[in-house]
């Protein structure tokens, strides 16, 4: 980003107005999105503030815009400065399993402070909030809890259905009880925090008991087949072992549970001296119950031994938000100018899918209806009285679109070129396809944000480089289209694919189960997800420094456990790779100019 000694000045001197800090030392981070969901209590150490850059996103010539797009981080660096203590959050979280939890909730507690003293703060950032909302990850969306309690005017119906449902969907009523009441403590940040630790055990005690109930209901199907194929009396002895310890474990956690509710009916003061303790001890024996069990990060399951050495630097995010929209029209442009030359899908293939959507219909009588043909076992009883009612016959026509489908599709390097280009338009046809017949789709790419781990690596690296360290990159999940947009909106989008540098590395794992979390809220009857990729999971930094293949490993388990154990389908179209089969449903094609009447073909198969 191009910035002059005007703005320089301007922005220093809006911080030191609100702040009374003297010679702001100001810099510029490319970790820092103009998005409230990427920043964190770093913005501001000492007299250092660290703000977003911006690149091309803006005219940088116009000092109007850079002020625009800049104030919201601006005003939220300010509520870092005025209302946290650094020093005593280092302290307060070092021994924290989950610091990207408290660092949410920490933001959230500045910006309340805030609010009741400068007015301007709580507007600007807000209004950037509900710019992101929908593409936020869950632990991100928790905190925001608070805000849609407080201030119910805040955000507008869509958003509000869209906390709610995720309220409602992911934590009983006592958790969402203790997070409102959060409201209460922000004037202490020790407490605060104490507080949000009671939050996370209560969480993690929720989520091992759900593990639970379904590694129960996972373990009696295995042992069945076992009992049938071998060793009966065996597999009968490990299983009522398996269901005492889950029995056992679940009498701690209740336990546990009713002893955080009721610390909260004691004296403040005595919580203020008397938590820290037991709140280290409870989390402490949450994690360690969960370590075999689950781990939820970023609104992701992560299955067995899988590890994430931090999501800190992992986006959810728009192509507006990569390129500004001039770039993104100049690169639609030259998707529509090479697509000329190549080839798309056929026009027999589209009337083929079209003809298998229209004999997708259920027809039946609606009988008694107000309008249609006169029903004839009825015209005895309209001989006896003219005046009955409901002697009609009318033809009902169910049309099957109670669907949604998710494409997600592989932006690594390996795609560059003709593969990526010839999937974008695909992707583009199938999409308008299914609008046509009301079926409810999403186009998700997954990609790296580095090369080679990336800022991830660094941090791993300046932290002494621990011994299997796991996924050691940054994901990035790019939504060109969602459920709630039409094809006429997103259609430009998928032209960002053509954009140079955007394709990188591939973890499919995580991106397998970010779409799926996504597709398991909708409420269609049937969800399906068609996969696009050309060959496995490849991430270079974290590939190099662990001992196992955790990411093949972690994709074939996850592939599995959504077959096994989730209404979604599951389908995968291999570009020119015939290695692990980690899909029960797929198909390799050698051929890229096939990619589009295969997945015509394949979603017309499943659905």
């Amino acid at each position: 980003m191009i910035i002059n000694g005007e703005h320089l000045s301007k922005i220093k001197n809006i911080i030191s107005s609100l702040t009374k800090i003297h010679n702001v030392n100001l810099n510029f981070a490319e970790y820092y999105q103009s998005d409230y969901f990427s920043w964190n209590q770093s913005m501001v150490i000492n007299n250092k503030f660290f703000l977003p850059n911006l690149y091309d996103n803006i005219d940088s010539s116009k000092s109007t815009n850079i002020m625009f797009e800049l104030r919201s981080s601006i005003d939220m660096a300010c509520c870092y400065a005025l209302y946290h203590d650094h020093d005593k959050y280092q302290n307060d979280i070092q021994y924290s399993s989950y610091p990207d939890i408290h660092n949410n909730f920490e933001k959230v507690r500045v910006l309340l402070i805030g609010a009741q003293l400068y007015f301007g703060f709580f507007y600007n950032i807000t209004n950037n909030i509900k710019d992101h909302i929908f593409y936020c990850s869950e632990i991100d969306l928790l905190p925001i809890i608070i805000l849609d309690s407080f201030y119910p005017d805040l955000f507008d119906k869509e958003k509000k259905e869209y906390i709610s449902n995720f309220r409602q969907n992911n934590y009983p009523a006592k958790i969402i009880n203790l997070i409102n009441e959060l409201i209460f403590y922000i004037h202490n940040q020790e407490l605060y925090f104490k507080k949000v630790d009671d939050i996370i055990a209560l969480i993690n005690l929720q989520s091992s008991k759900e593990r639970s109930v379904d590694n129960d209901s996972l373990r009696s199907q295995e042992n069945r087949e076992n009992i049938i194929k071998e060793e009966e009396s065996k597999n009968n002895d490990e299983h009522n072992l398996d269901i005492k310890t889950l029995n056992y474990k679940q009498n701690i956690a209740d336990q546990m549970s009713d002893n955080i509710l009721e610390s909260k009916k004691d004296d403040l003061n005595n919580i203020a001296e008397n938590n820290n303790k037991d709140n280290k001890e409870k989390i402490s024996v949450a994690s360690q119950s969960l370590k075999s069990i689950q781990s939820k990060n970023n609104g992701i399951e992560f299955v067995q031994h899988y590890k994430i050495y931090t999501t800190k630097f992992d986006q959810v995010i728009i192509p507006q938000k990569i390129v500004k929209k001039s770039e993104l029209i100049k690169l639609k442009e030259q998707l529509d100018e090479k697509s000329k030359n190549i080839g798309k899908i056929s026009n027999s293939q589209i009337v083929n899918f079209k003809k298998k959507l229209t004999a997708k219909k259920d027809e039946f009588l609606e009988v008694g209806s107000i309008e249609g043909i006169i029903n004839r076992k009825k015209l005895t009883q309209l001989i006896i009285n003219p005046l009955t009612k409901n002697i009609l016959i009318n033809k009902k026509l169910y049309q099957a679109n109670n669907v949604a489908v998710t494409i997600l599709l592989d932006n690594s390097g390996s795609m560059r070129g003709k593969p990526i280009m010839i999937s974008a338009l695909a992707c583009q046809t199938l999409a308008k396809l299914l609008e046509e017949f009301g079926i409810k789709t999403e186009i998700i790419g997954y990609t790296t944000g580095d090369w080679k781990g990336g800022r991830v690596k660094r941090q791993w690296e300046e932290s002494g480089k621990i011994k299997n360290p796991g996924r050691l990159n940054e994901l990035r999940h790019i939504i060109y289209k969602d459920f709630r947009h039409s094809f006429k909106r997103s259609n430009i989008n998928l032209a960002l694919m053509l954009k140079e540098g955007l394709l990188k590395e591939n973890i499919d794992g995580e991106a397998i189960l970010f779409a799926a979390k996504r597709l398991e809220k909708r409420v269609e009857q049937k969800k399906i997800m068609l996969i696009i990729s050309d060959g496995n999971p490849i991430d270079d930094a974290t590939n190099s420094n662990n001992e196992n293949d955790i990411l093949n490993d972690h994709l074939e388990l996850t592939v599995k456990n959504i077959e096994k154990r989730s209404k979604i389908n599951i389908a995968a179209i291999k570009i020119g790779y015939s290695n692990n089969n980690f899909y029960h449903n797929f198909v390799t094609i050698k051929d890229v100019d096939e990619v589009g009447d295969v997945m015509l073909s394949k979603l017309a198969e499943i659905i």
